[in-house]
């Protein structure tokens, strides 16, 4: 796998559309039950990619939360739950 330096959950959201074989982003809103709102918000970087989030792509990916993490470029060594984020 890659190793991305730079946080940037579009490159994520890139990944995901072309391992799941999307045309595009309302495709993969409905493969992560997710409105479309929610992946232009995270595409653009006003709202961040919770590990609620990352399940719920883990599901559907079957990519490793640690795998899903480095895709974005998050380095970080821990991740903490938001509570109510979907």
């Amino acid at each position: 796998m890659l190793n991305h330096h730079q946080y940037d959950p579009a490159k994520l959201l890139n990944f995901l559309r072309q391992l799941l074989k999307l045309r595009n982003d309302a495709e993969l809103s409905k493969s992560l039950n997710m409105s479309q709102a929610l992946i232009a918000l995270i595409r653009t970087g006003h709202r961040p990619v919770t590990g609620a989030i990352l399940i719920v792509m883990h599901e559907v990916s079957q990519l490793t939360i640690a795998e899903l993490r480095v895709l974005m470029g998050d380095r970080r060594r821990s991740c903490r739950m938001a509570v109510g984020c979907l």
